[in-house]
């Protein structure tokens, strides 16, 4: 009897993972061969997330490779309780860029950096949007400002 009872509650963990892993990677699907991805959550320096390329994906668990070429494994079940930043998935990404200008500068040489910026990524269409913002973010100590 406690026999049976043991190797049901071994079997039944081992059922679960499976199930979790079926449901990640084949109704989730969350990624593809090939992939970047960025995974937050145990990951990463200070628990902040990683960015990885996917290289393998099994029924009962994924091989990543970082960044900087160490290749790492994970459980399926695990990734399936973290949020996963698909980079190929998501489309056109904007990158915030901080520039520090004097504190004099005026509003038309803000406006010319903007109209120069914006015919850059017009010729260089096939690797840019349109689409830029400027903001002012901060001032500092009354003598620069920083733009993002």
């Amino acid at each position: 009897g406690s026999a049976v009872l043991a190797l049901s509650w071994l079997f039944s963990a081992t059922a679960q993972e499976v199930l979790q892993s079926i449901i990640f990677v084949f109704i989730k699907h969350p990624f593809d061969v090939g992939d970047r991805v960025t995974i937050y959550g145990n990951t990463g320096a200070a628990g902040l997330g990683d960015d990885y390329f996917v290289k393998e994906i099994a029924l009962l668990f994924t091989e990543f490779k970082k960044m900087e070429g160490h290749v790492v494994q994970a459980p399926n079940s695990y990734l399936n309780t973290l949020f996963i930043l698909n980079q190929r998935r998501s489309g056109g990404l904007a990158e915030a860029v901080p520039v520090t200008m004097k504190f004099g500068t005026t509003i038309e040489q803000l406006e010319g950096l903007r109209n120069a910026l914006m015919e850059f990524v017009a010729t260089e269409n096939r690797e840019y949007q349109t689409n830029i913002l400027t903001e002012l973010r901060t001032v500092y100590e009354a003598y620069s400002i920083k733009t993002q």
